[in-house]
Formats: structure tokens, C-alpha cells, sequence
């Protein structure tokens, strides 16, 4: 590796293990080692998200620009005037074989075709236009993490969500869905998750619910509160169910099936009671 700085790695399904660099697009496959770079044709050495799609090509984000490796051939994806400079956080792929990108200009969609694209902006509903993370759960619906808030596509409709609704932070850096489907976010200020059902619940009456998330923080064994991302992937979850994210001190590991939750609810003394501002 020519260069100390590593922002993203990801396996293929060949088992070659890819890189993301200042300095490139590493590709290691046994004891062979391949860099990808400006002079290759990437679009920028600093790469932030690798995916590999259905049809097994490599798309590489970087800091400027989104490249297709298929087979031997390295591209660019041409976005034409539309988009001279865009910086890519993170890539997925969706049950449509849709890809969809977070960046710093909105969330990108391009179709199964690869050739059309739409982005989706604040205009259209997002709660910002940095996007740093992108999820489909397994009820097929969209969640987008930006540095300004919560975005929830629902039906095709966007449903911006931030601490003015009862999220703990804007900042989300990383989306994961656990095996019981509950979601779990990494942010400026701590981790939070909560069920995908108190979402649906608060758009369909925002007046009457208010979103109430589970917050770990450093009081509950976090090294630090301050997690990272900007890059993918900002977490995984294991195969045996736990989730993992980075922070500015360390690593959170969270075993989704060993939560401890106080249910006993604690009591309650009325110590006044004001009805039209007389104390009663």
C-alpha cells in the first residue's frame, strides 16, 4: 500500500480485498497487489466507498467523482453538466438494482439501465444535501443519514427528521438494521436506535407521537460519544448479530441480543396541580 491512509475496505466476491486510499484503489487477491489511481483513469486518488453490484462490477467513490471497474476496464461514470464535482460518501444497491449514492450534493438514484440518473436534493424533501449514509431495509424502504438530519422515503415520499423531532443528534454518519429490523445510527453525539414502526407511527401523526430513540452515550460504556464517518462503511454488523462503530477514541461494539433495558417504571408523586393558573 503506497499510501498510510485508509478509508474504506471491502471484500469482492472473488475474495480479493479492495482499498480505498489517499493515494488510490488498492486491489489484493492472494499475494498480488493492484493500484488504480489518476493515471489509471480514476476520477480522484482519494476513494471513500467501494461496492461491488449484482452484476459483479466494482464501483469505486471518491472525493471527486464515481468510477465503474468491470473486468480489466476502469471508467468513469459520466454524470455530463449536470454534476462537474461531486464527492461520494457511500454506494448501495437496491432490490431494483438500483444504485443509489450518498454525497455532498444529495442523494444520486441511477437506474438499473446505468445510464439515468435523478438527485434528490432539500428541495425534494431531504433534510440536507450532504448525504454520508444510505440504507433499503428489509421492508424495502430508504433511510438517508446526512449532517443535518434524518431522511425517511416512505411510498416515494421524503420525510426529513431532526433533533426537532426527538432525534438526539443531525449528524448521522452510519444506518444499520439489526436482525430484529430495529435501526441503529452513529452520530456526533452517541449511538441511538429505535424500531422502524416509531418512524411510521410519528409521520403518520406528528401532533400526537414524538420519536423517543434509545441514546448510548459514554454513560452507558462508550469510549467516546463521537463517532466517524464520511467514508464507507462507518460500522457493519457481524454475522453473529453485533454492530460495530467507530469513534474518535475507539471502537463500540454493541450485542443487539443482550440489551439491558429498565422496563420498571418508576413512580410518580403529583406535587402541584395549575388549572388556569391557580394552584389547586
Amino acid at each position: 500500500v503506497t499510501n498510510g491512509v485508509i478509508r474504506t475496505i471491502f471484500e469482492s466476491r472473488d475474495r480479493s480485498i479492495w482499498l480505498g486510499t489517499a493515494a488510490g484503489l488498492v486491489q489484493i487477491s492472494g499475494n498480488r497487489f493492484r493500484t488504480y489511481n489518476q493515471a489509471d483513469g480514476l476520477s480522484d486518488n482519494t476513494v471513500r466507498a467501494i461496492l461491488e453490484d449484482s452484476s459483479g462490477t466494482i464501483w469505486i467513490g471518491t472525493s471527486n467523482g464515481l468510477n465503474r471497474l468491470q473486468g480489466a476496464q476502469l471508467d468513469q461514470f459520466n454524470f455530463g453538466e449536470m454534476i462537474r464535482r461531486i464527492a461520494i460518501f457511500s454506494i448501495m444497491e437496491d432490490h431494483k438494482k438500483q444504485i443509489w449514492l450518498g454525497s455532498h450534493k444529495g442523494a444520486v438514484r441511477i437506474a438499473a439501465n446505468r445510464t439515468d440518473f435523478r438527485i434528490f436534493t432539500r428541495n425534494d424533501g431531504m433534510s440536507g444535501n450532504v448525504v454520508l449514509t444510505v440504507l433499503q431495509d428489509k421492508r424495502k424502504q430508504y433511510w438517508f443519514g446526512t449532517d443535518t438530519g434524518l431522511t425517511y422515503l416512505r411510498n416515494n415520499q421524503f420525510h426529513p427528521i431532526t433533533m426537532k423531532d426527538g432525534l438526539p443528534n443531525n449528524t448521522i454518519y452510519k444506518i444499520i438494521e439489526d436482525n430484529h429490523q430495529n435501526l441503529w445510527f452513529s452520530s456526533v453525539q452517541g449511538i441511538f436506535s429505535m424500531p422502524p414502526g416509531m418512524v411510521d407511527q410519528y409521520i403518520e401523526n406528528r401532533e400526537r407521537y414524538h420519536l423517543a430513540p434509545d441514546l448510548y452515550t459514554k454513560d452507558d460504556g462508550m469510549i467516546a460519544n463521537e463517532c466517524n464517518g464520511g467514508s464507507q462503511a462507518a460500522g457493519c454488523i457481524t454475522t453473529n448479530g453485533q454492530i460495530w462503530f467507530p469513534t474518535m477514541k475507539g471502537l463500540a461494539v454493541i450485542d443487539t441480543g443482550k440489551r439491558d433495558q429498565n422496563r420498571i417504571l418508576p413512580p410518580i408523586r403529583i406535587e402541584q396541580i395549575v388549572v388556569d393558573n391557580q394552584i389547586l
